[in-house]
């Protein structure tokens, strides 16, 4: 009797644990229908499956990959992220969809780092490799790309798409040293527009003409020499002496100062004085002949004053005229400069567009090869946790 009751004790345990294996390893409604293509459907049910605790071992997966047939990127990255957290064993497979999420938002800077965290794990994961190549050269990292892509056909000699690697770095190459000898000329081209600009700058220093000393500056060498010489110990006579040039160089300056007063002061002298001469026969020759002297000083200095103001006007024409001719030269330059750089331009932007087209024939191959690295989601992911990369992302 107790071995029966102990055969059947067995049976039930066993039983037990079969139904229990079964409950873990069966199909959940969500993986049924992202199978079924109803990647919506699917999201909503395996987040409910998760609430729950109904996790499979590819649960996170399907639930990524279904946020990201819906366009749903951000919450697929979150579901990838929940994934490794919760299941770190899956980290290289939910890692690598996550760099492929990256990549359909444009992120390609996280999209490599994705893809290099899954080769620092894993390095024969060669899937990873091909989409970091793709990710660089949309980051515009050529030769970091054209290298991915060599080292690529060097570990897979035999993939499909081999030709179509081989034209793509081929083209890169040539790109690479067209920008090469593209930043040369812009180099070269910046540097000849300096020295240009630096030729253009008058040498101030050699056309200004030697300044003069002024008056007031040879009072105070007068007066600096007559320091000196009291320093060495002269003589009063030698001081006197100095002093007598100090005080002829003050009345230099003072004449200079009333030389233009003092035609107008002989004028008014001889307007005050003239009233006053009611007759001229009382007039003595010398007399006469003074005014007559004040008469041609006056008149001396009225026309070399005349003289002096026909200079003065003949020098600001001439400044002027001179001015004028700097403004036409400037605005003639200013108009072949502004010529010029519209010319410049209008390469530049010929050249840009050729640039983006040639870069947009670039992102396009690179596009294809990562799509081309695409699987049926729907069916095949039963073997995910041996790694078979079924069910990845393009």
């Amino acid at each position: 009797m107790n071995r029966i009751k102990k055969s059947a004790a067995v049976i039930t345990v066993t039983i037990f644990a079969s139904l229990f294996a079964n409950a873990m390893y069966a199909q959940s409604n969500g993986e049924a229908l992202f199978k079924e293509n109803k990647a919506k459907e699917a999201a909503e049910v395996l987040e409910y499956e998760i609430l729950n605790g109904q996790v499979s071992a590819n649960t996170y997966n399907f639930l990524g990959l279904a946020y990201y047939q819906t366009e749903e990127y951000t919450k697929s990255l979150d579901a990838f992220e929940r994934g490794i957290k919760a299941q770190p064993a899956l980290f290289k497979l939910l890692t690598y969809n996550q760099g492929n999420t990256y990549y359909a938002m444009k992120d390609y800077t996280s999209a490599v780092r994705c893809y290099s965290e899954v080769l620092k794990e894993d390095e024969k994961f060669y899937d990873a490799k091909l989409n970091r190549a793709n990710a660089l050269l949309m980051a515009n990292q050529l030769m970091n790309a054209r290298d991915e892509y060599i080292d690529y056909l060097l570990k897979c000699p035999s993939d499909p798409q081999k030709e179509r690697i081989e034209q793509l770095i081929a083209a890169l190459t040539d790109e690479i040293k067209r920008r090469e000898e593209e930043e040369a000329r812009l180099a070269e081209l910046e540097k000849a527009r300096w020295e240009q600009f630096e030729d253009s700058i008058p040498q101030m220093s050699d056309e200004l003409p030697e300044e003069k000393p002024r008056d007031w500056e040879k009072v105070e060498t007068a007066i600096a020499e007559s320091t000196e010489n009291d320093d060495a110990g002269d003589s009063k006579e030698e001081n006197c002496i100095v002093n007598e040039k100090i005080n002829e160089e003050w009345e230099k300056i003072e004449y200079a100062d009333k030389g233009l007063y003092q035609k107008y002061e002989s004028k008014s002298e001889k307007v005050e004085e003239e009233p006053l001469i009611t007759e001229w026969q009382n007039l003595s020759e010398e007399d006469e002949d003074e005014l007559r002297l004040l008469d041609e000083r006056s008149r001396e200095e009225y026309l070399a004053w005349l003289e002096e103001q026909e200079k003065q006007k003949k020098a600001a024409l001439e400044a002027a005229r001179k001015q004028k001719e700097e403004e036409d030269a400037q605005l003639s330059y200013r108009r072949e400069e502004q010529e010029r750089l519209y010319r410049e331009k209008m390469l530049e932007e010929m050249q840009k567009a050729e640039n983006e087209r040639k870069q947009k024939l670039l992102e396009d191959v690179a596009n294809s090869l990562q799509n081309s690295q695409s699987t049926n989601m729907s069916a095949g992911l039963d073997d995910m946790m041996d790694y078979n990369h079924e069910g990845e992302l393009d």
